[in-house]
């Protein structure tokens, strides 16, 4: 069976860029295609003249509305890697609500009439899987989750351009990595690095769209540029002691995996990040990750300083998120996961 991914974004862009990655080195017979946005229909009637009944449409996430006409040119064995859906990112993430909620409307109808034309649906976690089923009464055995991971060959390959940032007085450094989004919490630790100005603690900041407005202890390095490298986010992650999940008490962390979080258990530092249902379903809390009270800046100061001062239990949370990835998220679990839904179009 050949496995065709179609996107309109760029190579690398999608969380199911991972998922073609895994099933190409892994001998299936894949193939990618960026459909042009300008250009949808036309794309789609020259390349059905090229496919047969053999193939498996894989709508990669956040291009669910080719769903819909993939179903109508293409053909009907088709997997949504919708992650998440569209209405959750615009409208719940971001508040993008559109001139009289034009896009809460419009990204609904999408969502829903793209669940309903594909065959199997693919979620970021269980959490996510009963949520969507719920708000576009989709059935649950329709829905698959397998977590997002990473893509390990782009982290281990190259060395990276980046030049290591500043220390302040030989400190400790803890990381945040991320885009600028509600959910990071970027005014929790603006707050929390005043708290912890005098103490041996050096942030770095890495987030692209921060706006200037937001202003750091003098311990703070501060970076607004979009890391495409993944060799340079590897560098940072080796040379911190503590890496920051997301730190707000936004709705949708209730069913989301932050991707920094597999970033963490790969490099295996230890996590801090606020206490959320949709982390909480692989990471335990005090065993591979330490959680605080979300939004709160002063319990996050706190676990920062009980964390440094026990060198024990920041070896025993490397050690223990590192053996999460080996055993549930790495290439091979994936993998399998993947493979069993593959075999279930093959018997069709």
């Amino acid at each position: 069976m050949k496995l065709l991914f179609l996107t309109v974004t760029e190579p690398g862009y999608s969380r199911s860029w991972v998922y073609y990655e895994i099933l190409r080195r892994s001998g299936y017979d894949v193939e990618f295609r960026r459909i042009s946005v300008n250009n949808v229909f036309s794309s789609l009637i020259s390349l059905r003249s090229k496919i047969n009944d053999d193939y498996l449409y894989i709508v990669m996430s956040p291009s669910h509305y080719l769903t819909i006409l993939i179903r109508m040119f293409l053909g009907k064995k088709i997997v949504l890697d919708a992650g998440w859906s569209l209405f959750e990112s615009t409208v719940l993430s971001r508040n993008q609500y559109g001139f009289l909620g034009f896009n809460l409307v419009k990204t609904y109808i999408i969502d829903w009439i793209s669940a309903h034309f594909a065959t199997i649906v693919l979620v970021e976690s269980e959490k996510q899987k009963n949520f969507y089923s719920k708000l576009f009464s989709v059935r649950s055995r329709k829905i698959h989750c397998i977590y997002t991971g990473l893509d390990e060959y782009q982290y281990a390959s190259g060395s990276g351009t980046i030049e290591p940032p500043v220390f302040f007085n030989n400190s400790t450094v803890v990381l945040f990595r991320g885009k600028y989004t509600e959910e990071a919490g970027i005014e929790v630790l603006q707050k929390c690095t005043f708290i912890l100005e005098k103490l041996p603690i050096t942030f770095w900041i890495f987030s692209p769209g921060l706006p200037e407005k937001f202003v750091f202890s003098c311990n703070t390095y501060v970076n607004r540029q979009y890391l495409e490298n993944k060799a340079d986010i590897l560098k940072l992650y080796n040379k911190s002691t503590i890496a920051l999940g997301q730190l707000s008490a936004h709705s949708r962390l209730k069913r989301t995996i932050p991707h920094k979080a597999f970033e963490a258990a790969y490099v295996a530092v230890p996590y801090l990040t606020a206490r959320s249902p949709g982390v909480n379903e692989i990471f335990r809390e005090n065993y591979e990750m330490i959680c605080f009270e979300p939004g709160n800046a002063t319990d996050l100061s706190n676990k920062l300083v009980d964390l440094i001062s026990n060198k024990e239990k920041l070896i025993q949370l490397s050690q223990n998120m590192r053996k999460k990835y080996d055993t549930e998220l790495s290439y091979p679990n994936i993998l399998k996961k993947l493979s069993k839904i593959i075999k279930l179009f093959e018997e069709i």
